[in-house]
C-alpha cells in the first residue's frame, strides 16, 4: 500500500471517528493537532490526512478552524448582551491566539468578528 490507499474499512472507520469526535466538540481543545487526533482515533497521521482530505476537501487545520469558527459564530449569537469580550471566545474555541482567531474568522465568513458582532448586534 502506497501513497492514498487506504484499506476502505478503515477508511470508513477513520471517518466515523473524526465525525464523533467533531460532535464531541473534541475541537475546542487548544492543543489538538492531526497527531494528538490521529492517537484518539487509533490511526497514523497520514491514513487521517487523506481520510480528511478526501472526505471533508480540507486539510486538518482547515477542518478544524472551520468547526472552531462555527462555534464562535454561536457564542456571539447567543451573546447579544456582548459579556464575552473577543478574547474570551478566542480562548473558548481553541484558538492559541488572536491573529489566527481573525484571520480564520473572515476567511470563513469575510467579515472580522468585531464587524460580524456589530451587524448582529443592528438586528
Amino acid at each position: 500500500m502506497t501513497g492514498n490507499c487506504i484499506p476502505i474499512e478503515k477508511e470508513k472507520e477513520i471517518l466515523i471517528a473524526v465525525n464523533k469526535l467533531i460532535e464531541e466538540e473534541v475541537y475546542l481543545n487548544s492543543g489538538l493537532d492531526i497527531n494528538s487526533l490521529a492517537k484518539m482515533i487509533n490511526t497514523n497521521r497520514q491514513y487521517l490526512s487523506v481520510v480528511i482530505n478526501k472526505h471533508f476537501k480540507s486539510n486538518f487545520n482547515q477542518l478544524i478552524n472551520y468547526y472552531r469558527i462555527i462555534y464562535a459564530i454561536k457564542i456571539f449569537n447567543v451573546d447579544v448582551d456582548r459579556k464575552y469580550t473577543i478574547e474570551n471566545v478566542i480562548s473558548d474555541v481553541g484558538f492559541s491566539n488572536r491573529t489566527s482567531f481573525i484571520e480564520a474568522f473572515k476567511r470563513h465568513t469575510g467579515k472580522t468578528p468585531s464587524m460580524y458582532r456589530k451587524e448582529i448586534s443592528e438586528c
